[in-house]
């Protein structure tokens, strides 16, 4: 009976300390208990593609652990069934793997096996070569054909190589894959609960429904994630991603506690604005296009065009944050001394100017670095928080049909060329002539062609 009592009593101290917490603590910890579900699942069904262990098929050799050249001269079998090529190739991948007084070189994916290369005398002055010959003659006859000196190196893998080699070969085990799973999910999952932990102790009034909201749309990136590449041979973007979510979590929890109505920080939304069209000018004169594209993306090794939307975001939160009751309550009565009807409702030009130019002259921005995208974006944002701030949706009805307008015009005129040809792929999906044009296509039958399982 004792026994009984006492089970009973520590059950009715979990039920209560479970009642005690929020509905919002509760829906965190079921959206975490979901995501640890969802993690297992994906793993379980990624790992059991690898069935080498239970198939009969021989396990694959791992490139990061090999202390012996003649290790990979069944993998590279595969791709150089000439044993005089295999020996060639395999001493050349051991002398790429672990070059002497270097230290070992540690793939992250099988790709990096692209990277090696061939001397063109060492090829010459190995005797029975026969593809490795034959793909030196290849090489040196497109440079004659081009104009160009004859190849010093070649690539010792060519297009179709790697796929044919890469079911054989690996860059971690199965073990390490399972523990990279482990440990990022469990880091995931801490910082979210740390968060709600600390509103609870700081006496925060964080809203975490959203942030269930938000652990769950991590969750399921996480599960992308893990599910999409191969565990043994391509690179592990899990451990980034947690980190960058580990990141983002601290600074958001930092941020939280910030008691927003007194912060002295509220006077300068200008700051975000003028941080926003500094990166965009730095991208203006030094950013790059992807591939063969004239657009400004690429500052050197980063795209700011993510940072900027932010900023831009900031700038028009704290504006109207600041403002909104001299946009509603305040409106213009004359217009060059005539004074307007008491049914049109304008707000005062001097508290619509500021935020009026900030928006234009990153949309002028944004034109010149031919990326449209962040423009659309930052038009809607700006005339949806306008119509928030104005208790009204009229004006910035308008200037919605006015965008429309302007994008049409913009068409007709042929003012932009990416966006006539992304307005001729939606008016046609199907005409694949359409540079890009594809991708629609593309995704319309990935569409049609889905399933389950």
């Amino acid at each position: 009976m004792g026994l009984t009592y006492t089970s009973g009593r520590d059950l009715q101290r979990r039920r209560d300390r479970w009642a005690s917490l929020s509905l919002g603590e509760q829906l965190l910890v079921l959206t975490s208990i979901v995501t640890m579900l969802a993690i297992a699942l994906a793993y379980s069904g990624r790992i059991r593609a690898e069935a080498w262990g239970t198939s009969g098929a021989p396990a694959p050799v791992n490139l990061n652990v090999i202390d012996k050249t003649e290790q990979l001269e069944a993998p590279l079998a595969a791709v150089f069934p000439y044993p005089a090529d295999r020996k060639f190739a395999a001493q050349v991948v051991a002398s790429f793997l672990m070059p002497s007084g270097d230290g070992r070189q540690v793939l992250p994916n099988i790709g990096g096996l692209s990277k090696i290369q061939v001397r063109a005398d060492a090829i010459n002055q190995q005797r029975g070569l026969v593809i490795l010959r034959e793909r030196l003659e290849a090489a040196r006859l497109a440079a004659a054909d081009a104009h160009r000196p004859p190849p010093i190196t070649v690539p010792l893998f060519i297009a179709g190589d790697l796929a044919t080699l890469k079911p054989l070969v690996s860059v971690r085990t199965i073990g390490e894959f399972r523990s990279s799973v482990l440990w990022s999910a469990i880091a995931m999952l801490i910082a979210f609960q740390l968060i709600s932990l600390a509103w609870r102790w700081r006496g925060t009034s964080g809203d975490r429904i959203l942030l269930a909201a938000v652990h769950l749309l991590v969750g399921i990136g996480f599960v992308m994630i893990l599910s999409r590449p191969d565990p043994l041979r391509d690179t592990l973007l899990l451990v980034r991603y947690t980190q960058g979510v580990v990141i983002g979590l601290a600074l958001f929890g930092a941020v939280s506690m910030i008691d927003l109505e007194r912060a002295a920080f509220r006077e300068l939304s200008y700051v975000p604005l003028v941080c926003a069209l500094g990166l965009s000018v730095l991208l203006l004169v030094f950013g790059t296009g992807p591939g063969t594209s004239n657009a400004k993306v690429n500052l050197w090794i980063v795209q700011p065009i993510e940072a900027i939307r932010l900023l831009l975001a900031l700038f028009l939160a704290g504006y109207f944050a600041r403002r909104w009751e001299l946009l509603r309550q305040t409106r213009t009565e004359t217009v060059r001394n005539r004074r307007l009807p008491g049914w049109i409702n304008l707000p005062r030009f001097d508290h619509v100017l500021p935020v009026a130019a900030g928006v234009a002259a990153a949309l002028v921005l944004f034109f010149f670095q031919k990326d449209l995208g962040p423009a659309l974006l930052l038009s809607v944002m700006f005339l949806s928080l306008f119509a928030i701030a104005r208790g009204g949706a009229w004006l910035a009805s308008a200037g919605f049909a006015g965008l429309v307008a302007g994008f049409g015009i913009g068409f007709v005129l042929n003012i932009s060329n990416t966006l006539a040809a992304r307005l001729q792929m939606w008016q046609s999906p199907w005409d694949n002539a359409v540079s890009g044009g594809d991708q629609v296509a593309q995704g319309m039958w990935g569409l049609a062609a889905g399933a389950i399982g």
